[in-house]
């Protein structure tokens, strides 16, 4: 699980450096798609493994936490232009 998020944190990063408007939003719409079945599928498996492995899980949190953030910043640019 830590490697998709991995992965899913690297394309947010390369997407930063491509500003062009129809990437963004696929990105948005992607990133949307990715988030929505991360909380379907992986957040009950964290919760139930959360006692045993709490750095493990919290790690996988705050590497999804930046991604999302950056994620939430580009839909709140492109809504204002």
């Amino acid at each position: 699980m830590l490697r998709i998020v991995d992965c899913f944190a690297g394309l947010v990063t390369f997407m930063k450096g491509n500003q062009d408007r129809p990437i963004l939003l696929a990105s948005l719409r992607q990133g949307r798609t990715f988030l929505e079945v991360f909380q379907r599928k992986c957040m009950p498996i964290l919760e139930k493994h959360f006692l045993e492995n709490r750095a493990l899980v919290l790690d996988v949190f705050n590497k999804v936490q930046i991604p999302t953030r950056s994620l939430q910043v580009w839909f709140c640019s492109c809504c204002e232009e």
